[in-house]
């Protein structure tokens, strides 16, 4: 028996219950999905985990700055609901509230500091927007069904501009799959024939599972399985988690699949008989209402911006100048210890950087590597008799960035550190092969880069090197990737090639050797200026007689040590 809601206990108490209630009427768990990016996973560019014209979802849906977007967003769901010509706004509300939001407030890694009521409205009005989104990319899969046919119209297709797409698949914007799924089921229960269960199980067994899979594959930089199990697809949190499966599975070897999609298909006939109790006997006195009806000021109401106080505190300014003593540290103070600490760490780092994952694209091209396309990322692999290194076709635009580092911090956040990430390891890969323009054009040569849109080769290299930098710096799983994994033996196998090259393993002993001693020549000539610079600094305030020979130094013939150290 599940936890029942009190009244006289507090928001927090009850959505506490209710979650827990659920849990014990269904074993079958959701898993927490989606989440707040970690600012370790997004500081090198946060603005790409963010939406910026649409907020979607409690943490996004009330934020001040993107007010402007909320009638337009409440203006399509509007026009969605019309077209169903069913359930009221009000009631579909009400039944979002009763069925899914306990399982709702599951799936995000923070507490919901919202009343249920707010958290069913605001998974209603973007459960409905983004329903219509997905809908003009299933334009041929509603051609067929009358009921449909208008939700792929042609005057909603401003929906789909490349801001829009880019806020709906951003971690933090993701609308559960459930609330879509209730969504449907409230409107083609109505739409349904009394006793007739047929038109719900065509759009929930057939229809929505090719709309989601149309917009996968419209939108996915990489190839998608085309042939994915149509309620397998169903059973997956949001679409960013779908759209991440769909390109890291080719199979499904040990998944249950057969148990879920029965899982799947008992959910939708539950739902459907739970949605009937609540609706027939209303459905003679409504079947000519259009089915919206809600005040603007209670719209508004709804959207109130949230607030946010900023604390600070005033830091004290201390200091104190007490003898010979402080103005020796006031002189040395002086000094750039910054550029002398930047340079050593220069060198002691730059050699370090030479041992990279794998070579660049232009270096083993004029290795006589050759590019190979490849139909999906699970086919990545290296053939040293062909001297082919086979990879999957990756299409570029302004979109792809946002969507590629989404999945990476979603992976990096579903996964633990004992499983492979494939997908970061793939950036990985890609961002070593792509370091300038020069080796984009060598894989746009050979296919396995497709631009389109205005990005050029050299936003596309900005983009790979800006993307490998927070993997490099966070990624947990630095040498312990199994070796036995087909894209970990790619990356062996090519790199091994490489470097058993003789023009490569001659010029890089020469590089080696020539480079080490440079760097010591230039290290001790750093060290000698810095205690000349020193020793003057200290002569200076305990007038050093015995040493006036140090006064002639590069500060007295006007040269800096900031100078000094710029040939470095």
């Amino acid at each position: 028996m599940g936890l029942e809601a009190n009244t006289s206990k507090s928001p927090f108490l009850n959505n506490i219950y209710a979650i827990f209630g659920k849990y014990e009427e269904n074993t079958d768990v959701e898993a927490v999905s989606i989440f707040k990016v970690p600012h370790s996973l997004c500081s090198t560019k946060p603005e790409t985990y963010i939406p910026h014209e649409v907020g979607l979802g409690p943490y996004h849906h009330l934020r001040s700055e993107l007010q402007h977007r909320q009638m337009y967003k409440l203006v399509e769901a509007k026009r969605i609901l019309k077209r169903f010509n069913t359930v009221g706004f009000e009631k579909l509300v009400d039944l979002l509230q009763e069925n899914v939001v306990p399982s709702v407030r599951a799936l995000y890694n923070t507490y919901l500091d919202m009343e249920d009521e707010d958290l069913a409205c605001i998974m209603a009005i973007d459960g409905l927007f983004l329903l219509q989104l997905l809908c003009l990319y299933g334009k041929d899969v509603l051609s067929h069904f009358t009921f449909f046919r208008d939700l792929a119209s042609s005057g909603a297709w401003r929906l789909a501009k490349d801001s829009t797409l880019r806020d709906a698949m951003t971690l933090e914007n993701q609308i559960p799959m459930l609330v879509m799924k209730v969504v449907l089921i409230v409107e083609c229960t109505r739409l349904a024939r009394p006793n007739n269960d047929l038109e719900i199980y065509v759009v929930m067994h057939e229809i929505f599972p090719r709309i989601l899979l149309e917009f996968c594959k419209t939108i996915s930089p990489l190839s998608v399985w085309k042939h994915y199990p149509r309620l397998k697809i169903l059973r997956h949190h949001h679409l960013l988690d779908l759209l991440y499966h769909l390109i890291i599975l080719k199979d499904l070897s040990g998944n249950n699949s057969n148990e879920e999609q029965v899982q799947e298909a008992q959910f939708i006939k539950d739902t459907s008989e739970k949605v009937k109790n609540a609706l027939i006997p209303k459905q003679h006195k409504e079947e000519d209402e259009m089915g919206f009806s809600l005040a603007q000021s209670e719209i508004l109401s709804l959207l109130a911006p949230v607030t946010r106080k900023m604390l600070s505190a005033p830091l004290d300014d201390l200091g104190s100048k007490m003898g010979k003593f402080f103005q020796v540290v006031e002189s040395l103070s002086g000094l750039p210890f910054q550029r002398l600490i930047s340079s050593i760490l220069d060198l002691a780092t730059r050699e370090a950087q030479e041992d990279v994952l794998v070579p660049r694209a232009s270096k083993l091209y004029k290795a006589r590597v050759i590019f190979c396309e490849d139909n999906h990322f699970t086919n990545i692999n290296f053939n040293s008799k062909t001297k082919s290194l086979h990879l999957p076709v990756i299409r570029l635009n302004v979109n792809s960035e946002i969507i590629i580092r989404n999945l990476v911090v979603y992976e990096t956040m579903i996964k633990s550190e004992s499983k492979s990430h494939l997908l970061t390891r793939y950036l990985e890969l890609m961002s070593g092969l792509i370091q300038t323009s020069e080796d984009v054009k060598v894989l746009t040569d050979y296919g396995i880069i497709k631009k389109s849109g205005s990005i050029d080769d050299e936003e596309i290299a900005k983009m790979f090197n800006e993307m490998g930098k927070p993997i490099n710096l966070t990624n947990p799983l630095k040498g312990i990737y199994d070796e036995q994994d087909p894209l970990e033996k790619a990356i062996k196998d090519v790199k091994s090639y490489y470097d058993d090259s003789w023009k490569v393993s001659a010029g890089k002993f020469i590089k080696k050797w020539g480079r080490r001693a440079w760097k010591l020549i230039k290290f001790l000539a750093v060290l000698v200026i810095f205690l000349l610079f020193a020793a003057q600094s200290v002569c200076t305030v305990y007038d050093c007689s015995a040493s006036n020979h140090l006064k002639y130094t590069p500060r007295l013939q006007g040269i800096s040590l900031g100078r000094k150290l710029n040939w470095i």
